[in-house]
């Protein structure tokens, strides 16, 4: 059942603040990527996800990212032409492969997380200790929200 709301009140403005959060870390993102390499925002999207899955294939890496596994695909494609993605034989079915970061995507996603976290030293800087001792438990819970709305069965209602 869908709730109509006015404009005012708590839930737009809670709406406006997250859509400023998202569009202030993908701007982020961007700046961190612009640095690095000539990748895109995306291949350096993918190449964190190779990494955090560990040796799996492109299916858990676009679980991971949330995009369509043909896109993945192409996207992973990508990567293991530049050098920064290997493919391997999956020990577990032959017939299947997993992916690796290479040496050099090695290096190049710590040169971008190096980068990412001197950026935010600053922010974390500024912020005060009360700012900080709530930071981090409320981003936690604000993704954990965020991931339960794009949850399979749809479900935005809830409590946890």
């Amino acid at each position: 059942m869908t709730t109509t709301r006015g404009d005012d009140g708590p839930v737009p403005e809670f709406a406006m603040a997250l859509t400023g959060l998202m569009q202030a870390a993908r701007r982020t993102r961007g700046r961190v990527q612009r640095q690095l390499t000539d990748l895109s925002a995306a291949q350096l999207i993918a190449l964190q996800a190779v990494d955090r899955v560990g040796e799996k294939g492109v299916v858990a890496v676009a679980a991971d990212i949330g995009i369509a596994q043909p896109t993945a695909t192409r996207t992973v494609r990508a990567l293991v032409e530049r050098g920064l993605v290997e493919r391997a034989t999956d020990p577990s079915d032959g017939r299947g492969s997993v992916l690796r970061l290479t040496d050099a995507g090695g290096t190049t996603l710590a040169a971008a997380r190096g980068l990412f976290l001197d950026l935010l030293d600053g922010v974390w800087q500024d912020m005060t200790a009360a700012e900080r001792d709530i930071c981090v438990p409320l981003l936690h819970k604000l993704t954990a929200l965020l991931d339960r709305l794009n949850s399979a069965d749809g479900s935005t209602h809830g409590h946890g």
